[in-house]
């Protein structure tokens, strides 16, 4: 499935900001009124490329929660208890929206957004369509939009509210779309996502499954191939499997393959390979051999061999400068 970045040319707003901006919803025929319809009167509203962090922008005040960053986007107070503040200008919800161009080559294709970070409780829209929530701030998630774009000669749209009220931790969480956005471009047979599954043994035994979705209205009886590339672009295992699916529905296909002698992945050298599966569409995949066990004797062992863990609980404490880091 192709991937392309849509970070560029978003515009952002918190709902308190304008009169009617909490005013939002659907009406009878199912279309949304305020800014999450298809059409909204947003040239005011701040131009921003993603990733985004709405809440650094506010102002820094010891009412706030203290522990996460000093500022009024959650009514939760300072000392992280289960009290309110008392505040009345708390800036919690906030909205984004694109619009973009329906671009021929789109036709019979699947299309999906894929938001990689989203603080948090993200209401989706497209063209004034209710798509999903997810209230998660911590997790990616995908959303279909293949059959709510319209190749009319107007624009597209895609708005998100965002709620940052409840905490999910104690440390500045931010707030808003803090991470890449993507539009996720394939066939009418298609890989889903953050379904492929590889496990793979210090011997060269490498197990996978995958997911293939079928949106077709003809049944699927092809053939899945599965190839493992190295890190010098040579295929170094191959093997194929049946693929038999209903129309528009869905089958898990496995497959096992062996690497002769593998490149072991470790701390000094982090040897990886791709794992490349074909069925009408195209995965992808990066994946190491590795063995790591714990011994009362050795310690940790990494490939049989003592290693030290070296390193720090490091939460996303960005509080003076946002969360929109890689």
């Amino acid at each position: 499935m192709k991937r392309v970045c849509i970070n560029k040319d978003w515009t952002f707003t918190f709902e308190r900001d304008g009169v009617g901006f909490a005013n939002y919803g659907f009406a009878k025929y199912g279309s949304a009124y305020g800014c999450a319809a298809r059409f909204f009167g947003n040239s005011v509203w701040q131009r921003v490329d993603l990733p985004h962090d709405c809440a650094i922008g506010l102002e820094k005040t010891l009412s706030a929660n203290t522990f996460a960053g000093a500022r009024h986007n959650t009514h939760y107070h300072r000392f992280m208890t289960e009290g309110h503040s008392d505040v009345d200008e708390i800036y919690n919800a906030a909205w984004y929206r694109k619009e973009f161009d329906y671009q021929p080559d789109w036709r019979d294709k699947r299309l999906f957004l894929e938001f990689e970070g989203v603080y948090r409780n993200a209401e989706i829209f497209v063209n004034g369509e209710y798509m999903d929530r997810h209230l998660s701030g911590y997790t990616s998630f995908v959303v279909e939009i293949t059959d709510h774009l319209r190749d009319d000669g107007n624009k597209n749209s895609i708005a998100v509210r965002v709620d940052t009220d409840q905490p999910e931790g104690w440390w500045y969480e931010g707030g808003g779309i803090y991470r890449n956005v993507n539009l996720l471009i394939g066939e009418k047979t298609y890989f889903e996502e953050y379904k492929t599954a590889i496990v793979a043994d210090t011997d060269g035994n490498v197990s996978v499954s995958a997911v293939i979705c079928n949106d077709d209205d003809k049944k699927l009886n092809t053939e899945a191939s599965f190839e493992i590339i190295d890190k010098n672009g040579d295929a170094v295992a191959k093997t194929k499997v049946s693929v038999l699916a209903d129309e528009y529905g869905r089958t898990e296909i496995n497959a096992a393959l062996r690497v002769d002698k593998p490149m072991l992945w470790s701390v000094d050298e982090p040897n990886l390979y791709t794992l490349k599966i074909t069925c009408i569409d195209v995965a992808e995949e990066r994946f190491g051999f590795r063995s790591i066990a714990m011994d009362a004797d050795r310690g940790l062992l990494l490939n049989g061999k003592p290693i030290k863990v070296r390193g720090a609980c490091v939460h996303q404490d960005f509080g003076g400068v946002g969360v929109a880091l890689s």
